[in-house]
């Protein structure tokens, strides 16, 4: 609660245009030029609607220079323009997190106090009677739907070496060396957790930065790294407490982990993958993308998103797959099963593949990066609203700062 006697600091107006779409619980951000905090300081947002104002959830991502997030949580209609006041002061309201459920193996994140994922940076074991080569760490499992039912699957027995939702490359070109990170039975490569950047809950979006190391297990002196990758997850504070929908993000950014060069080479899958829940199958599950192609026709074509959806105890979920133009030779092609892929049974897999048609060289000293959208519902597929998270993520709303 604000202490008596401390009055707000106006310091920015802040107006957002719609642009040509329209907007409805939007995830905005902006750097407020020449201002900084220092670290006792907090920040108040009020939604500026006439002589109304209501404050609202606004997160600190960086002091200098100041950048911070907040969620458009009204409709805008395309045109239309919403205004808000940044304040130094203190919160007169107590507005829930998103939070962060830690222990030894994973770390769970939660909205309105209810699963959304859980990132499993230790190892977990091979199954019974298979290779130590498929044990892995660094992956999400599970996905809860806002309904609480699981969505993802790991170690199926037709694939022990799917995981729930990663993304490992499939055929790689490192010293000389063909290297797949993907196929862990081969014993070429793997890719291992090696440790947090950051882990942040907040009233606007909470997750966390994990190294991950792609390992060359076939260097002559032993296990070498390749690849170190920066995999970072970030949910948003949207969504009903009984019905969602979760919103959250997947950034991976690539970087040699020497002087050496890696060449993904062209395969048709590699990168973020989905292996869906094994109750899903051809019979009772859709797949939809950006332009029109279902799971029959849709493998090795390009989208910019892919809805999947299929039932749950309760009725029914799915997950919407969305990604940046600016990733790498975008719109991303896609692989999907087709329908009679492991005998039309518990065979819902995706991935945005972006080497399924080329190479893609990383040089050292650079840094590549991936970024991805989902969405997690409950009910049937909306299209209109996949094509709305698209174009917030590609075309977000333009964000005018004025510093007082």
């Amino acid at each position: 609660m604000a202490q008596e006697g401390f009055k707000p600091r106006k310091i920015a107006f802040i107006t957002v245009k719609a642009g040509e779409f329209e907007r409805n619980k939007t995830p905005l951000s902006c750097i407020i030029d020449g201002v900084t905090l220092n670290e006792e300081e907090t920040l108040i947002l009020n939604e500026l609607n006439g002589s109304k104002r209501t404050e609202i959830p606004v997160q600190i991502e960086s002091r200098n220079p100041l950048k911070v997030w907040w969620i458009l949580d009204r409709k805008l209609n395309p045109n239309q323009m919403q205004t808000f006041e940044l304040a130094v002061g203190r919160e007169t309201v107590a507005f829930r997190e998103v939070l962060i459920d830690k222990d030894d193996k994973a770390i769970r994140l939660k909205v309105f106090n209810r699963k959304v994922l859980q990132y499993n940076y230790a190892t977990i074991p091979a199954p019974e009677g298979q290779s130590e080569l498929y044990a892995r760490g660094g992956f999400i499992h599970p996905v809860w739907a806002p309904d609480g039912e699981v969505l993802t699957a790991i170690q199926p027995k037709d694939h022990f070496h799917h995981l729930g939702i990663w993304n490992p490359w499939t055929l790689a070109e490192f010293e000389g060396r063909t290297v797949d990170f993907w196929n862990l039975k081969d014993g070429k490569g793997t890719v291992k957790f090696a440790g947090f950047d950051s882990l942040t809950i907040g009233t606007v979006y909470g997750g966390f930065k994990a190294l991950q190391k792609h390992i060359d297990l076939k260097a002559p002196e032993g296990e070498k790294t390749a690849i170190n990758e920066q995999f970072k997850i970030r949910v948003f504070n949207i969504g009903e407490a009984e019905s969602g929908p979760w919103l959250w993000e997947i950034n991976s950014t690539m970087q040699c982990a020497s002087e050496s060069p890696v060449l993904l080479k062209e395969y048709r899958y590699g990168g973020l993958g989905y292996r869906a829940t094994q109750k899903w199958n051809t019979a009772n599950s859709e797949i939809l993308t950006s332009e029109g192609k279902k799971r029959e026709d849709s493998d090795g074509t390009r989208g910019k998103w892919c809805l999947i959806s299929g039932p749950t105890e309760k009725a029914r979920a799915g997950m919407l797959f969305v990604g940046h133009p600016g990733n790498y030779n975008a719109p991303e092609p896609m692989r999907v099963w087709p329908p009679d892929a492991n005998g039309g049974k518990e065979n819902v897999f995706f991935n945005f593949c972006p080497v399924k048609d080329r190479d893609w060289l990383l040089e050292p000293h650079k840094s590549y990066t991936l970024k991805y959208r989902v969405m997690v519902f409950e009910g049937k597929p909306d299209t209109v609203k996949a094509e709305q998270i698209w174009q917030d993520f590609a075309n977000p709303p333009e964000v005018m700062v004025r510093v007082l």
